[in-house]
């Protein structure tokens, strides 16, 4: 067998240990199912300790944000950023979404290179469509971003960074596909340092206020765009051409139906988030500065509880290729297997971690931002709650994804966001930005419970334990003392009895640790205590 050799598009070859081993051990004659729980767990490592990093430096300069803007700049650049995220997406019709889907199959068969031409070449063509139309109707999008069309440097400002924000989107999934996780945090990770140095250089020293922001946030994803692309060109030449011959309509007939529901899927999730924001822009009674400003009350709230649906987003995008993977070779339980484990890990570490944040929250709104943000204080356990189930949707539709159910999973988002619309046309006009936001976090419940069913229905084992740790946000409502009082005797009980956490998850969380800790000393200390936990 000829020698070829690694680059960053060769999937089989992972630049951190590969989940299922199949590319490296399938003709070895390994057991490839031993390692595939493993790799997922070292794919995910690795984009937690890369997340801290990055996010590290996004808090603090969101921190930076809120002390040199005021709460109707901080709004305008919430609903400016929350476009993008609705826009990029929206205008490439879904088909870099449907990467961490559709990569390995090809790969599989031998058509990587056939796929990300043509797939390329589309993307590039109806991005430049998209943006063309928008800038025809640059006045309209501006009001209903806004509410008002005052600046002509935002609208154009915004325009030219959905084109690097669209570019950035693009390598980030491809790259997530090919399981290239190093390679994907560092994007994220250098992105985010570009966008905190520019942007405090802009708003610090030339006073260019929501505009510098998005101007930074264009400059960033521009940079971290063209890196990415040469390192994705640098792999280019050695990726194999097509084994086979494959017409325009078979790939097409196979890729657009999930695509599509992808596309759709993605619309309606990104329209559930901005939903409320735009909802207050034009329903809370108020001219646009004062509806400008609640967004930016609220978005002061979200500024941490944000960073726990960013890491949804990143164990969510990490873990679709490997359960892909799994799903393809028939190893269906182990789907459902990892799925549970993540989702009640995912939602008993973030609702310690949002107690934690609730008790220093005060000390973090006072001193940290100025003290500019007492409303947004005092709605932050419900935005937290929100959050959380925000999160855990993402992580949730994994399954869906696999069993190529799109369209069950977009059913529920549009149900959801009917309920967050209907809620929020009811609750805001009574209650303000708390109505609002209660609203929303029913609905994120709502559409939580919509997709994990879904998911049963196509087949996932759904553990007992699983469902009550979704119930687990629920506590925050409780306020900091009590629920401090019962997550802790949840823990203990649950931990102590191997009731919440099983014998099996605990070797499995063992086995990562003894995989990972560098310290020998560190890993003795550590498995000895849980070793208890299991016997």
């Amino acid at each position: 067998m000829s020698y070829q050799p690694t680059t960053l598009l060769d999937a089989d070859a992972d630049d951190g240990p590969c989940l299922d081993q199949h590319a490296c051990d399938h003709g070895n004659g390994h057991d490839v199912s031993s390692h595939h729980g493993d790799a997922l767990a070292s794919g995910i490592a690795i984009l937690l300790v890369m997340t801290v990093l990055q996010r590290g430096i996004g808090f603090a300069r969101n921190i930076l944000f809120c002390r040199l803007l005021e709460p109707d700049e901080l709004g305008r650049w919430n609903l400016a950023f929350n476009m993008l995220v609705l826009v990029a997406p929206l205008i490439v019709l879904g088909i870099p979404g449907s990467f961490g889907r559709y990569v390995e199959y090809y790969r599989q068969r031998g058509q990587l290179r056939m796929f990300l031409r043509r797939t390329g070449k589309a993307t590039l063509a109806l991005a430049a469509l998209g943006l063309g139309i928008l800038v025809l109707m640059r006045d309209s999008l501006e009001w209903m971003i806004f509410g008002d069309s005052q600046s002509t440097l935002m609208v154009w400002s915004l325009l030219g960074t959905l084109a690097f924000a669209t570019a950035f989107n693009f390598l980030t999934e491809l790259l997530t596909a090919l399981k290239k996780i190093r390679v994907v945090s560092f994007m994220q990770f250098a992105n985010s340092l570009v966008f905190a140095a520019i942007g405090l250089l802009l708003i610090g020293v030339w006073r260019l206020s929501t505009e510098g922001v998005v101007i930074a946030y264009g400059a960033a994803c521009g940079t971290t765009s063209i890196v990415a692309m040469m390192i994705v060109v640098r792999g280019w030449g050695v990726v194999p051409p097509a084994a086979q011959e494959m017409s325009h309509r078979d790939l097409w007939s196979k890729l657009m139906p999930f695509a599509a529901w992808m596309w759709l899927t993605n619309l309606l999730s990104n329209m559930f988030t901005a939903a409320d924001r735009y909802m207050i822009v034009h329903l809370s009674h108020t001219d646009a500065r004062g509806a400008c400003e609640l967004v930016g009350q609220y978005h002061s709230s979200r500024i941490v509880p944000e960073l726990m649906v960013a890491v949804a987003v990143l164990i969510s995008n990490a873990a679709l290729p490997y359960l892909s993977n799994d799903w393809e070779t028939g190893r269906r339980s182990r789907v459902s297997l990892h799925q549970n484990r993540v989702l009640k890990l995912y939602a008993i570490g973030m609702t310690g971690g949002s107690l934690v944040l609730m008790m220093v929250a005060p000390w973090l709104f006072h001193y940290a931002m100025g003290g500019k943000y007492a409303t947004g204080l005092s709605v932050l356990p419900w935005t937290i709650m929100g959050c959380i189930w925000a999160g855990l949707i993402l992580v949730a539709q994994n399954y869906l994804w696999c069993a190529e159910r799109a369209r069950v999973a977009s059913f529920s988002l549009l149900a959801g966001l009917i309920i967050n619309v209907v809620l929020n046309a009811w609750m805001l006009p009574r209650w303000g930005l708390v109505g609002a936001i209660l609203a929303t976090a029913i609905a994120n419940a709502f559409t939580l419970a919509a997709v994990v069913y879904m998911s049963c229905k196509q087949g996932m084992t759904l553990e007992p334990t699983t469902v009550f740790a979704l119930t687990l946000p629920t506590i925050l409502g409780l306020g900091i003392a009590q629920a401090t009082v019962v997550f802790t005797l949840i823990l203990f009980l649950g931990f102590s009895r191997n009731w919440l956490i099983s014998a099996e998850d605990w070797q499995w969380i063992r086995q990562q640790i003894a995989d990972r800790v560098p310290s020998r000393n560190m890993q003795t200390t550590v498995i000895g205590r849980l070793q208890q936990k299991t016997t």
